[in-house]
């Protein structure tokens, strides 16, 4: 695994929180940063990314100068850091999400099943071929299905893996327009969004409107720093 992974998988940095004790806990976070090289080749970081209380030692060796807190102490719960369970593929997966969830789930269960076993059977599911059969697979209580459109079909309205409509919804058609001639001529497409999910989704759908043709350039939807932002 590329050491790169270790900066892409949090892209807002390793920032803590100390929450109001009336707050509710922080929801966890999923994101899709990517990998690529020049040869175009892709991978995917499927990243769920959850809140858990540093430890006694952990504290210790915080650095009280960086971490301020916001208001009295008496009116804080513990602090909080991010952990990220990161799935890599070379394929882009919608069941990625549900696989993490139950994976996270049953770390913290009791089962004559050890968790590292439930890790390298995951793993060990075979690829769905194009336009195939789905691949099933079972983590915990929830089944899973694994399936890769046609070729042809990955930019069509009901394909799961891209949703297009977040792509027509967020661009207006002339600069729809814009970046897709830009991509057929080489040339760099940069988005900006708020949400770090959508960008690898909508960078996603332009690339698989190009179809038949393919995107060889450098390919990053996800930047390591805030502001969100994606570069095609």
């Amino acid at each position: 695994v590329p050491a790169s992974v270790a900066g892409l998988c949090l892209p807002e940095g390793a920032k803590l929180r100390q929450p109001y004790r009336t707050d509710p806990p922080p929801v966890p976070e999923y994101c899709i940063p990517v990998l690529s090289d020049a040869s175009g080749g892709r991978f995917f970081l499927h990243t769920l990314i959850v809140w858990e209380e540093l430890t006694e030692q952990q504290l210790a060796d915080l650095d009280r100068t960086v971490f301020q807190l916001p208001g009295p102490p008496s009116a804080h719960g513990p602090i909080l850091g991010p952990r990220a369970m990161v799935l890599v593929s070379p394929l882009m997966l919608p069941a990625a999400r549900q696989a993490l969830v139950q994976l996270y789930r049953l770390s913290f269960a009791s089962s004559e099943c050890p968790w590292e076993r439930v890790v390298h059977a995951l793993l060990g599911v075979p690829v769905p071929p194009l336009g195939g059969l789905s691949v099933r697979h079972t983590i915990g209580d929830e089944e899973l299905a694994f399936w890769r459109p046609p070729a042809n079909r990955r930019a069509a309205p009901d394909n799961l893996e891209i949703p297009l409509k977040l792509l027509l919804k967020a661009l207006p058609r002339d600069q729809l327009l814009i970046a897709f001639r830009c991509m057929l001529a080489g040339r760099a497409v940069v988005l900006v969004c708020s949400s770090v999910l959508a960008l690898t989704h909508a960078a996603e759908a332009l690339v698989a409107l190009q179809y038949p043709f393919d995107f060889p350039g450098v390919y990053a939807p996800v930047l390591p720093s805030p502001p969100s932002a994606g570069a095609l």
